[in-house]
């Protein structure tokens, strides 16, 4: 009795009813100079888990997000998408491009 239920168990993980349908892709659009709006692609989704690669954290589904940069240019973050399913969560990572023309001036004129 507990092989058959794991064979169903193991057929209902792969896609025979819930399996995973929540694959973790996402998309990004630049909503600002340093900051960028995410869109999962994850139709089945129950939660996301979000790391932006610069120590903040979120699990709203569409978070946006600010990078600070030290200096004006290009800089990368490994952002990481964790989406969670009925059986099995699913993980991608993407590198994602921030880039600043000019910080601005933060001395102080009278």
């Amino acid at each position: 009795m507990r092989l058959f239920f794991l064979f169903v168990l193991a057929l209902a993980c792969t896609g025979f009813g819930w399996g995973q349908d929540s694959l973790a892709t996402f998309t990004t659009t630049a909503v600002g100079c340093n900051e960028i709006s995410f869109m999962p692609d994850a139709d089945n989704a129950n939660s996301y888990t979000w790391d932006f690669g610069d120590g903040e954290t979120s699990t709203e589904e569409n978070p946006t997000h600010i990078f600070f940069v030290d200096n004006p240019g290009l800089a990368s973050f490994d952002v990481t998408l964790i989406t969670g399913g009925e059986c099995v969560a699913d993980t991608v990572t993407q590198d994602v491009n921030v880039n600043v023309d000019s910080l601005p001036d933060p001395t102080i004129k009278s």
